[in-house]
C-alpha cells in the first residue's frame, strides 16, 4: 500500500499576488484547486523542482523547501491550514 504524506499551511504565508499566479496556472506546477479555499501543490522530488523553483515567488519558494524537508510529496494550503511563526504571513 503507498501512502503520500502531505503538509498543509495556510494561505496567509502566501502573498495575494501569488495566490492569483496559482488561480491563474502562470506557472509550472502541478497544482489542483481546492475549490475556494487553497490549492493542492504536487512538489515531488527537489531534482524535479529545481527549474520550477527559480521562477516562483520567494516566499512559495520557502515553503515548498519546509514541504521537501518534511518529507511530503504534497502541499496544500488552505485558508484555514496552519500558521507557522516562522514563516512570512500575509493579510489579504
Amino acid at each position: 500500500m503507498e501512502i503520500t504524506k502531505m503538509l498543509t499551511l495556510s494561505t496567509a504565508h502566501i502573498e495575494e499576488s501569488t495566490a492569483q499566479l496559482l488561480n491563474n496556472g502562470e506557472q509550472s506546477l502541478i497544482l489542483y484547486p481546492k475549490g475556494e479555499y487553497g490549492w493542492f501543490i504536487y512538489i515531488g522530488d527537489q531534482e524535479e523542482l529545481e527549474e520550477k523553483l527559480e521562477n516562483l515567488p520567494k516566499e512559495l519558494v520557502s515553503i515548498i523547501q519546509l514541504t521537501l524537508e518534511q518529507g511530503c510529496e504534497w502541499l496544500c494550503l488552505d485558508q484555514d491550514g496552519e500558521i507557522l511563526e516562522e514563516l512570512p504571513q500575509f493579510d489579504w
